[in-house]
């Protein structure tokens, strides 16, 4: 039960990725004339590998 929760975790992890990742692209591209949308940028890519990186753990700690 705790396996399906966690595989189920991580499908809606990847999604929000997803959604972060696509916009985000775009806005990237303009950053490099701002340098507050490059850090804005950075750190959500952190705060998301982070959040993916503590999932995964969860995880391998459940099984």
């Amino acid at each position: 039960m705790s396996f399906l929760k966690g595989m189920y975790s991580i499908v809606i992890m990847g999604c929000i990725l997803d959604k972060f990742n696509n916009p985000q692209k775009l806005i990237s591209r303009r950053a490099r004339f701002s340098g507050q949308l490059t850090k804005s940028y950075e750190w959500l890519m952190h705060f998301s590998f982070s959040l993916l990186v503590k999932v995964s753990i969860g995880l391998l700690w459940a099984l």
